[in-house]
Formats: structure tokens, C-alpha cells, sequence
């Protein structure tokens, strides 16, 4: 009758299987968000942070100013690659390099209109000229081959726009986005760590009981065991214990006019019945801890819910 009238609660106790089971799951989703999070973040700070803070600190005027290249030249080799105007790629040692060597002036590209090369007094003269503050990137961002065509060869002492560095006047850059450069710097330092800290913590919450216990005062609840896990224990003791025969045992004379008071084994049966467990023999339940427990379990996540 017991197995019968507890068909209900076996639902219940498999919706708390698979709740455990979901968090599993989660725990090791959140666990390898945070291990991929610390390595995008060490990934990111020599080929985003690092360029986004050298550019910040170069102080570029936001407004492009007048640029003309005056050399151009194309080299290989290490020893002929001392520098690069262009470099795909920011990790290995330049083989092959475009070398363009830049005059400008502040006057606003803008304002440039009809003048003429010859009418121009430079402001900086024969300067190295690079794609972006480092120098290099990776396709299909950085083409030195597309940049070498738009700066050298047949365009030589063609004005262009160009972005100069207020703070290291002989710098000149092809690109300059002083929101592009923000965003991405925040970006990089935001996502991994706000994902890392999300994981983290919710991991902490779940498995560190020291944690918890600094981040949450225990209640009643959490220091004493429940009401149902001290009647198992109980109707598992011998009949030879006075604490069980409390539990089971019925009083001999009459009792007293008027309605019954609740006692503290019709608690934990309404308990029982909320998770659809006929509770009429749940002494015989109790014998078995494991399928005490899981009832226990299910019942107490009702209460919190």
C-alpha cells in the first residue's frame, strides 16, 4: 500500500533527481566558462589591452590632419626589417616589411582644399608612418599589401589624412577611432572578468560551505535538523527507546472533550502528503534512510518554494 500511495511522491523525488542533475550540468558549464574566461583574458591583453592602452596614452588629435608620403620602400629579411609601417601578424619577427616615410602638417585634412605640396610649411618631416599604433594585425583587418598600394607606390606626395600623436609628435598613424579604441578596451577587460566573477561565485555559493556561511547568517532552519529528518531517526530506533515509543505508542485512558490538538507527527504526514506520499505508514518509510531522505528533500523544497 506504502509503494502504492507513494506513486506521487516518486514524481516528486524525480523532479529533485533531475534538479540535481541540472545543476551538474551547470556547475560544469560555469565551470568551464570560467577556465575559458581566464585564458581569453590572457589572450586579449597583448593583442587588445596593451594596443588600446599604448593608444590612449599616445594622446592622438582626434581631428586628421595632413599627411604626404615621400618614401616608400619594400624590404626583406630581419636585418632589413628593423621596423614596418605594416606587419601581418604581432607575434613574430618581420621578414618582410613595407618601410613609407611620411611629412605632415597640422592643418586639418579637411581644410586642405586647393593647396598645393610646394605651399605647406611641414610640420615633421621624413617620420615613420604606421598602419595603426603597434604597427601589425591580422586579416582581413590588417592587408599590408592593400595599405602599401594606398600609401606607396604611385600614390608618393598624394596629401592623405593622417592621425599624429600629441604626446610623441614623430608618430603618425594611418587609423585612429578614439570610440572603437574605448570600446574594445572595455570589452576586453569587462566580459571575461564579469564571466569569470559570475561563474565563480555561483560555484562558491553551491560547493563552498565557508563561503556561504560568511555570505548568508544561518537561520534556525539551516542550524537544526528538520522536523522529518528527527522522526526518521527516531522510527528507526528500537521499540525499546523511549523516544520511539513517544513517536509510536499510543496513550492508554480517555482523552480529554474538544478537538484534538496538531500533533508533531500530523505535521510531517501533511508535510508527506504535499509531495503525494500516502502517509499513513511512513514509520515503515523511515526504515529505509535513503528513501527517507529523498522525501525529506522533496518536501523541504515545497516549503521553500
Amino acid at each position: 500500500m506504502g509503494a502504492e500511495g507513494g506513486g506521487g511522491g516518486i514524481t516528486s523525488v524525480e523532479v529533485i533527481t533531475l534538479m540535481e542533475k541540472a545543476k551538474f550540468y551547470t556547475s560544469l558549464c560555469l565551470g568551464t566558462t570560467a577556465i575559458i574566461s581566464v585564458f581569453a583574458f590572457l589572450f586579449l591583453i597583448p593583442f587588445v589591452v596593451d594596443p588600446a592602452i599604448s593608444t590612449i596614452m599616445s594622446d592622438y588629435d582626434p581631428n586628421p590632419v595632413t599627411c604626404i608620403a615621400v618614401s616608400y620602400t619594400y624590404a626583406e629579411g630581419l636585418r632589413n626589417c628593423s621596423w614596418s609601417s605594416c606587419r601581418e601578424g604581432c607575434t613574430t619577427a618581420a621578414l618582410r616589411c613595407h618601410l613609407i616615410l611620411v611629412n605632415y602638417t597640422r592643418v586639418p585634412f579637411s581644410e586642405w582644399g586647393n593647396r598645393t605640396i610646394d605651399s605647406v610649411v611641414w610640420d615633421v618631416g621624413d617620420t615613420k608612418f604606421f598602419i595603426n599604433t603597434e604597427g601589425c594585425g591580422y586579416p582581413p583587418r590588417v592587408n599590408c599589401s592593400v595599405f602599401a598600394k594606398q600609401y606607396g607606390l604611385k600614390n608618393l606626395m598624394k596629401p592623405f589624412p593622417c592621425y599624429y600623436s600629441r604626446t610623441y609628435p614623430e608618430m603618425v598613424v594611418a587609423r585612429y577611432s578614439w570610440e572603437d579604441n574605448l570600446k574594445h578596451l572595455v570589452l576586453s577587460l569587462i566580459v571575461p572578468n564579469v564571466l569569470f566573477g559570475v561563474s565563480i561565485g555561483v560555484l562558491s555559493y553551491w560547493y563552498c560551505p565557508s563561503c556561504n556561511r560568511a555570505c548568508n547568517k544561518k537561520t534556525y532552519v539551516d542550524k537544526y535538523p528538520t522536523k522529518e529528518e528527527i522522526a526518521g531517526h527516531v522510527a528507526r530506533m528500537g521499540e525499546s527507546r523511549n523516544a520511539n515509543r513517544v513517536l509510536v505508542g499510543r496513550p492508554e485512558g480517555k482523552r480529554l472533550l474538544g478537538r484534538p490538538k496538531r500533533r508533531w507527527q500530523d505535521n510531517i504526514k501533511m508535510d508527506l502528503r504535499e509531495v503525494g506520499y500516502d502517509a499513513r505508514d511512513c514509520i515503515n518509510l523511515a526504515q529505509d534512510r535513503d528513501r527517507w531522505q529523498d522525501y525529506v528533500r522533496a518536501a523541504m523544497n515545497l516549503q521553500v518554494l
